[in-house]
């Protein structure tokens, strides 16, 4: 059991600094309603509180990433793992969806023709919807797979993303993300830096330095990251995840 962390936060200057670096989402006023939903569902929360949005989403996910530091893998044993939860959805799901002389289907048997709401606010039957969420893990597998492997392959041949903790590089991956998300653009790499990386330096380098100071632990060999490492961070953690999900 990891012990209890107390809950990162963003100091007024910090906020200011992210929203800063964060362009304003111009690329909304050519989107219709529904492109809008589809493009950025959280769109009105960040123009709302463009500061108080993004120092949120980060914050969750960077108090994840200090919970997370000191976990440890195992290739073999996460590969594994992996196809155990693929297997036993399949297996779950199938024996759900046969017949039988009781009900049309175990799935009805056992939850019978309740309704509830689904992911997307429309209703469905309870069991629909344990079939839905067990064909997303079996269709999910292939993909968490893949991102094993590409980590602990990285991690294993790359010196510098050896030198990042594995928590580290998820929030790196999940900031870039949102970066984005909120401009509508990848980020682009390289060691001269650029928009992206000094949004980075604006996420991470606080929590890199409160890691330090507050639990004494190191995120990073190195401590905080320049223009330069933080687009080199770009090229190894966020582009070699979505390139690795892009269709050859």
């Amino acid at each position: 059991m990891q012990g209890a962390v107390k809950r990162f936060t963003y100091t007024d200057e910090q906020r200011e600094a992210l929203a800063e670096s964060v362009p304003n989402p111009d690329f909304l006023d050519a989107l219709s309603k529904s492109q809008r939903e589809l493009r950025f569902a959280a769109h009105r929360g960040f123009l709302t509180d463009k500061e108080d949005h993004i120092a949120c989403m980060l914050q969750i996910v960077a108090n994840e990433c200090l919970v997370e530091r000191n976990i440890r893998g195992n290739r073999r044993k996460d590969l594994k793992h992996v196809e155990k939860i693929r297997s036993m959805a399949w297996t779950l799901k199938h024996l759900l969806d046969a017949e039988n002389c009781y009900r049309p289907t175990f799935g009805i048997a056992f939850f019978g023709l309740n309704k509830c709401r689904g992911h997307d606010g429309e209703p469905l039957y309870e069991h629909e919807i344990l079939n839905l969420t067990l064909q997303k893990l079996i269709d999910n597998a292939p993909h968490v797979e893949g991102y094993f492997r590409l980590y602990y392959e990285g991690h294993q041949n790359q010196e510098f993303l050896r030198s990042h903790r594995p928590s580290f590089n998820r929030f790196v991956f999940q900031a870039l993300c949102f970066w984005s998300t909120w401009t509508n653009e990848r980020p682009g790499a390289g060691k001269q830096g650029g928009p992206a990386a000094r949004f980075l330096m604006a996420a991470v380098n606080p929590v890199i330095a409160y890691a330090s100071s507050e639990l004494g632990n190191e995120l990073r060999r190195g401590g905080e990251i320049d223009e330069a490492a933080a687009g080199e961070l770009i090229a190894r953690v966020y582009q070699d995840y979505v390139a690795d999900d892009d269709p050859a």
